[in-house]
């Protein structure tokens, strides 16, 4: 099997259990599901597909010389996501753990995804649990494939230079199962540029707005049992579809709004929802020829942005949706 991939090249698959999973229906259903959630109607650009990032994800870790092992938790670690990615977070809140989360295992292991792993000898459990990969999932503000991929796919989304993903990507190594950059310049752009994307586009409240917007519809539709909990992972069209087809006036009304002229105002006195965000930054680890060192240690630039942007995250937003 080859994939061409605007981000990591053309590459030859021919690992028969990947080849499977990749054809597999869990992994082709994130097709349909958009990794923006409800941002993708109010922000111009390529619509990211779970998709596009699992996939993503798995060539990442490949070309980090990652096992098969690990390539395999990494095609599979979005397989649980419902229709509209993390909207789901603002439908059922959940300080502890996102809802998609908690269905990994429930979801999962129903498919024949089970069945494939252990024809080829992969332990499932082993598998689910993303603590026994280090170079696929880390807690922030560390690097990983995952949050590296995700990255990238929005870069190049959005016409942000494509170069720039390039050049970030040459410089990633791996050392000692730990992802970091060979360049200190190289380690300060990629956190500058995180921060940017996070302020800029994931948790902009014209975003956030999108969000609340669609989970308020999908409230009201499960309230009036329009849909099922089962419903939610379908994909995006196929919810989407029970929503417009129901002709309620309360969910209409919300799904006519989100659009890219979507307009909302910022107010501490007159506001719909106070809304605080996920901070999510980086703080990258460079390689030195005596060691390694983080980007905070040594960017009195990175170390500003972020003061500001955690301030900003910190106070949240007053969003008034107009």
């Amino acid at each position: 099997m080859e994939i061409k991939n605007s981000i990591y090249g053309d590459t030859v698959i021919e690992e028969p259990v990947l080849v499977r999973l990749i054809n597999c229906r869990p992994v082709q259903r994130l097709k349909g599901i958009g990794q923006s959630g409800a941002a993708k109607f109010v922000f111009k650009g390529r619509v990211v597909s779970r998709y596009d990032h699992s996939i993503g994800v798995m060539l990442l870790l490949r070309r980090l010389g990652a096992s098969t092992e690990e390539q395999i938790a990494g095609l599979l670690h979005d397989i649980p996501h419902t229709a509209f990615s993390h909207v789901i977070d603002y439908v059922f809140p959940n300080t502890n753990q996102d809802f998609h989360e908690q269905y990994h295992e429930k979801i999962l292991l129903n498919s024949e995804i089970p069945k494939i792993l252990e024809e080829y000898g992969f332990d499932v459990d082993r598998i689910l649990d993303d603590k026994n990969f280090q170079l696929l999932e880390r807690d922030l503000p560390e690097l990983c494939a995952d949050r590296i991929d995700y990255t990238f796919q929005d870069m190049t989304a959005l016409d942000i230079c494509s170069e720039k993903v390039r050049h970030f990507l040459s410089h990633l190594i791996n050392h000692e199962n730990h992802i970091v950059f060979d360049s200190e310049k190289v380690a300060v752009d990629f956190a500058l540029q995180f921060i940017k994307l996070d302020s800029e586009i994931w948790a902009h409240p014209r975003g956030v707005a999108s969000y609340i917007i669609l989970a308020d519809a999908l409230k009201i539709a499960l309230k009036e049992k329009i849909i099922t909990k089962d419903d939610l992972f379908l994909d995006d069209e196929g919810v989407l579809k029970i929503l417009k087809d129901s002709n309620n006036p309360q969910i209409l009304e919300k799904l006519d709004k989100l659009t890219t002229e979507l307009e909302i105002e910022l107010h501490s006195e007159d506001y719909h929802v106070h809304n605080k965000p996920k901070l999510r930054y980086v703080d990258p680890h460079f390689m030195t020829s005596q060691d390694l060192k983080k980007v905070s240690d040594v960017s009195s630039e990175f170390n500003k942005a972020l003061d500001v942007h955690r301030a900003e995250i910190e106070k949240g937003f007053y969003i008034k949706i107009k």
